[in-house]
């Protein structure tokens, strides 16, 4: 699987849309205790989107403790506000204690995974991005979350 780009991916209509996550599932509240919040930026469009979207659900389900949301930007753009999506897919990792990750990563279960177990080592929130992309990724957060963090 590779990383998707607008200027290289064009819509495959012969893609099953069911593939797809809910994405108008409720999202529970990311507050209670430790639970983290993957949010998977993505788009219809986006055929690596499309196929990590079985894996995605997959890591859902295998870490209830936590809050997966798919998030289609261009289905949803209110809740993407001015953050500027140019790779898919885009992960947004937060919790109660803030952002701890934001950015493209390979649409890979193992990778993922990985992640999300290093955000459990290191519980702290990620100070290494720019300030601004950093208060874009947090406002997508909130957005989705309902004002948490």
């Amino acid at each position: 699987m590779a990383l998707c780009s607008p200027a290289l991916t064009a819509f495959d209509a012969m893609s099953p849309a069911h593939s797809q996550p809910d994405a108008a599932a409720p999202a529970h509240s990311p507050a209670q205790g430790d639970a983290l919040t993957v949010i998977c930026l993505c788009a219809e469009w986006c055929g690596g989107c499309r196929e990590f979207a079985p894996t995605f659900a997959a890591l859902a389900a295998a870490q209830p403790q936590d809050v997966f949301r798919w998030l289609d930007i261009e289905d949803e753009p209110e809740l993407v506000g001015d953050l500027d999506i140019t790779t898919f897919p885009t992960l947004i990792v937060a919790s109660a204690r803030g952002l701890h990750f934001g950015g493209e990563v390979l649409p890979q279960a193992g990778l993922v995974a990985r992640l999300l177990a290093s955000v459990r080592a290191a519980p702290s929130a990620d100070g290494t991005l720019d300030e601004d992309l950093r208060g874009q990724y947090l406002q997508v957060y909130r957005a989705v979350a309902g004002g948490a963090a």
